[in-house]
């Protein structure tokens, strides 16, 4: 009893912090008479002291022993005549030996042995897997360990069931083996699969990627955000390039997930494909192009404004070089072609010149004349001042210009042609008015004016010219231009609105002003 009621001290005095002191009998005094009575109420049904649960565990947790084992195997009712048989040396019906040869059992201080390893009867097995599985080791070493030691029929089972059902095993074992690589089926053709995948934000940036299963050809676009808008515009854009996939392969973000993507993909004849969550192996295709570009960029140290030419040039070199799952270039698997770069430039040309077909075209010689067709007024005459290639001619102008012309907008002309045509200019109906004459000479007035009149008052008849009609010599006429061109000389700012008449045949007309 005493002790017993030292190990209830202790169990009570363990949650204290406490310093022991010895102190001799004569100091001690009287002890206290409260601490002495025992309460009267009593301890609640389902309160258990800490001392018996320790003292429970500590008899459940108790070794198995012989006698305890060979008390339990005379109690079994399933080896009764097994026994029975062992020791009058009978044989037994195979059901009742577990299907094994007699020979391999054996009785040792009334426990059967089937080898080395002593059997357990029902009501011990739960108790000897507790004692196997105490330190959580996996199913191998289980029946390892188990094969030493004890037998009963379909032990492995009982152990790979125990294992299974352990929660604590099942917390802490590691993930299973990882299957093997299981390839997508080839496509038959360019863009038939495609993969796709978003990518950032890298640098407050975002991309798309898009890759073809059959020629790896990648594209990638530089978004500002990832909506689901965005991405149909993208695919769109895509689609109207390379035409429109069979099968298109996406993990489960919202933009590939929402019904609008979905919609757009079922108008298209689009099967949308997409992988389990959290897998992103599934769509390898992609990921591995994000890994590639992402890592060339971190590379290349670009910040956003240089962003896209870096792009750009990745996409360059990525789609010109080799690709090891398909042993060409996703060019040559996509154009039959390698695409041009900067490093063609190093390389000589080998192929050989083709000759060059043409049919028979016109040709003109250096210096012949000829009339070059002009767009903004009637055609200009020149001549021909130098040939660029087999079409194309540069052309000097009478005026002193120079123009490049191709040979159908050429003509060919005599060679006495005149520089250029004396076309009459005649002024018609033109106010006196609202012209302004303070600045010009008083003659050149009084011509123009005299000019203005005799034009408005004489009928022109069907043979006469204009200046025939008017009265007025070509003399008077030169006088009264070239007393245009003193005036506009003399005043540089002052607009000459007696030129040649339009194209149309209309005169320009001098604005109305209101001078003050």
């Amino acid at each position: 009893m005493s002790a017993l009621r030292m190990q209830h001290y202790a169990t009570f005095l363990a949650s204290f912090n406490y310093k022991i002191q010895f102190r001799p009998t004569n100091q001690h005094g009287n002890a206290d008479a409260f601490s002495r009575l025992p309460l009267k109420e009593k301890t609640p049904a389902n309160v258990i002291e800490e001392t018996d649960y320790m003292e429970v565990n500590m008899i459940e947790t108790l070794p198995l022993t012989v006698n305890e084992l060979a008390r339990a195997t005379a109690a079994d009712k399933t080896v009764k005549v097994l026994m029975q048989g062992l020791q009058n040396g009978k044989i037994v019906d195979p059901k009742e030996r577990f299907g094994v040869e007699q020979h391999e059992f054996t009785i040792q201080k009334g426990c059967i042995m089937r080898g080395i390893r002593v059997y357990i009867p029902p009501n011990l097995r739960v108790k000897v897997l507790a004692e196997l599985h105490s330190t959580h080791f996996g199913t191998s070493r289980l029946k390892t360990l188990a094969r030493g030691y004890v037998w009963w029929e379909r032990i492995d089972l009982h152990i790979e069931e125990m294992v299974r059902n352990c929660s604590y095993c099942q917390s802490t074992r590691a993930e299973p083996a990882k299957v093997p690589t299981h390839c997508w089926e080839s496509p038959s053709r360019p863009f038939d699969r495609i993969h796709v995948n978003f990518a950032g934000p890298f640098k407050n940036t975002y991309f798309i990627v898009l890759v073809d299963a059959y020629t790896k050809w990648p594209e990638v676009r530089i978004l500002n955000n990832i909506t689901t808008t965005t991405t149909i515009q993208v695919c769109r854009e895509y689609f109207a390039t390379y035409g429109i996939p069979s099968v298109m392969v996406s993990d489960h973000g919202v933009q590939f997930t929402s019904e609008e993507f979905q919609k757009f993909l079922k108008m298209n004849g689009v099967y949308h494909k997409m992988g389990a969550p959290y897998h992103p192996s599934t769509n390898g295709q992609a990921e591995r192009f994000v890994q590639t570009f992402k890592a060339k960029l971190k590379s290349l140290q670009c910040d956003r404004s240089t962003m896209h030419a870096e792009l750009c040039n990745i996409l360059l070199v990525y789609r010109k070089t080799i690709h090891p799952a398909t042993g060409k270039s996703p060019s040559m698997m996509l154009y039959n072609r390698q695409i041009r770069s900067r490093l063609d430039l190093m390389v000589p040309d080998n192929v050989a010149e083709t000759k060059e077909v043409v049919g028979k075209v016109r040709d003109l010689l250096n210096g012949a004349r000829v009339a070059a067709r002009d767009y903004l007024d009637k055609e200009k005459f020149g001549v021909v001042s130098e040939k660029l290639g087999k079409l194309h001619y540069y052309i000097r102008l009478d005026d002193g210009r120079t123009w490049k012309r191709h040979i159908d907008q050429l003509r060919e002309v005599g060679p006495t042609l005149p520089n250029r045509r004396d076309i009459p200019v005649v002024i018609k109906d033109v106010p006196a008015e609202t012209v302004q004459t303070d600045d010009l000479d008083p003659e050149l007035t009084a011509t123009t004016s005299a000019t203005q009149k005799v034009g408005a008052t004489t009928t022109m008849g069907p043979k006469e010219s204009p200046s025939e009609s008017a009265g007025v010599t070509e003399k008077q006429i030169d006088k009264v231009t070239s007393g245009s061109r003193t005036a506009n000389t003399s005043h540089p700012n002052q607009t000459d609105y007696r030129q040649s008449p339009r194209k149309s045949g209309r005169v320009i007309r001098p604005p109305s002003r209101l001078n003050l």
